[in-house]
């Protein structure tokens, strides 16, 4: 059952006194505990749909559904799906670098009132979950760049999210790392949470069960794997 899904998204941009066309009209369908990797060059719309798609940027024209509601015409309040519904990982982090690693995980509880005696223990298993217990008291700015990702998606998941996005979110990490980091995303997987991977690279995309191939802002390839 298709739990996020767009139709006919289109994003443009001014550039000059001209339009730029970032998405051109992309519809897809996105089904509970699906892992699906979106792939294609710089500049092919990755991002942008990614960006449409958790509520970040808002579309030229077009629909995204959300558990059967358009959310653009029917949620008066996008900001609270995008703080439970979602949860982000990026390339660069976006971590305070003078909060503790425990207090950048909590962030997201805060915005969404959980009350404080009930967030300890849900950062402490998300810790947990990543492996880095032993970092809640560190500032993140003296993390590595591993430890600031595996924090990155203990914030993802704080809220227990229904889809975590993911926007190269090995980019900047080594091999080690990387493997480290596409195991963590299995995991949450194969305990029901719904993946969308932004990615260059072929060799994580194969790690979804379903691939999209995009070019000028336009879906060209859909394949299961």
């Amino acid at each position: 059952m298709s739990i996020l899904s767009c139709r006919n998204l289109v994003k443009e941009y001014a550039v000059g006194s001209e339009q730029f066309t970032a998405l051109d009209k992309v519809s897809i369908e996105i089904d509970k505990g699906e892992y699906l990797a979106v792939t294609g060059e710089s500049g092919s719309g990755k991002t942008t749909l990614l960006n449409l798609l958790g509520l970040i940027d808002k579309p030229t024209s077009g629909e995204i559904i959300i558990k059967g509601k358009n959310v653009l015409a029917d949620v008066k309040d996008p900001s609270s799906l995008r703080n439970t519904f979602f949860g982000y990982v990026f390339q660069n982090f976006y971590l305070e670098p003078n909060y503790t690693a425990f207090y950048n995980i909590e962030i997201p509880m805060i915005i969404s009132g959980i009350p404080a005696k009930e967030r300890k223990p849900r950062v402490d298993e998300a810790l947990k979950i990543v492996g880095l217990i032993n970092k809640a008291d560190v500032k993140c700015g003296k993390l590595s760049g591993g430890e600031k990702q595996r924090i990155c998606i203990a914030r993802a998941i704080i809220n227990e999210p229904t889809v975590v996005l993911a926007d190269e979110p090995c980019g900047n990490l080594d091999s080690a790392n990387t493997e480290s980091i596409m195991n963590l995303f299995d995991e949450l997987n194969k305990s029901g949470t719904t993946i969308i991977l932004v990615t260059h690279s072929h060799e994580e995309a194969l790690r979804a069960n379903k691939m999209i191939k995009m070019k000028d802002g336009k879906i060209i390839e859909i394949e299961s794997n």
